[in-house]
């Protein structure tokens, strides 16, 4: 009758310690399937979103091209001189054969001429811009943009002193040759440097080398 009984409760017991063994697995189971649905639904949220946006100073040097710098040193401008501008503090090279403006020192505006009697260039003028409430680049960039609304505007860096500019290109046309603009600020001022008679072959390399020489001082 004890063996009966004993062998009664052994079973009881590992009919119980049966159960317990299956619902610890199924717990298990249910457990290790939540974190995985977690994993894949958090995975698809991860692609679905947009991969992140370049910085905002990224953004703006693939915005803003530098223009071709020609060597200082090319033999085909050995000649050419120097030229300071004291009162918006400039410095730059310009062949001396050409016409340089008289009120370069004292005026608001300085330009230099090669022999245009048959050619419309080279013609190389720098001056001061009056805009009022302007204080930056993308301000100066916007309101050539809705001025010259057929012009070409954007930001770009020239010389290679890498001056930040807005670059307007006007093309040619019955009334006026093809020019060029650099607008820059320089010690509080809006100065410009135009370019006329841009679309020629021969002066685009003249006027390369002086952009690329075109320095601003900071005494």
């Amino acid at each position: 009758m004890k063996q009966n009984l004993l062998f009664f409760f052994l079973l009881i017991f590992v009919f119980l310690t049966g159960i317990l063994s299956a619902t610890v697995y199924f717990n298990r189971q249910k457990i290790f399937e939540k974190e995985e649905t977690k994993v894949s639904q958090e995975k698809k949220i991860e692609e679905s979103q947009p991969a992140p946006s370049a910085s905002k100073e990224e953004t703006s040097k693939k915005e803003t091209p530098t223009v071709e710098v020609v060597s200082p040193n090319t033999s085909e401008f050995a000649n050419w001189v120097s030229y300071q501008n004291n009162r918006f503090k400039y410095r730059l090279k310009y062949d001396p054969n050409w016409l340089k403006g008289r009120d370069c020192d004292t005026g608001d505006s300085c330009f230099f001429q090669g022999d245009i009697s048959t050619k419309g260039w080279p013609d190389i003028s720098i001056g001061k811009r009056y805009f009022s409430a302007i204080e930056d680049i993308d301000a100066l960039k916007n309101h050539l943009a809705e001025t010259y609304s057929g012009a070409e505007v954007k930001k770009v860096v020239f010389s290679r002193y890498e001056i930040p500019a807005v670059y307007l290109s006007s093309g040619r046309s019955p009334q006026s040759y093809a020019h060029e603009e650099y607008y820059f600020f320089h010690k509080g001022e809006i100065l410009a440097i135009t370019l006329n008679d841009s679309d020629n072959s021969t002066a685009q390399k003249i006027y390369h080398y002086f952009l690329s020489n075109f320095e601003l001082l900071n005494d």
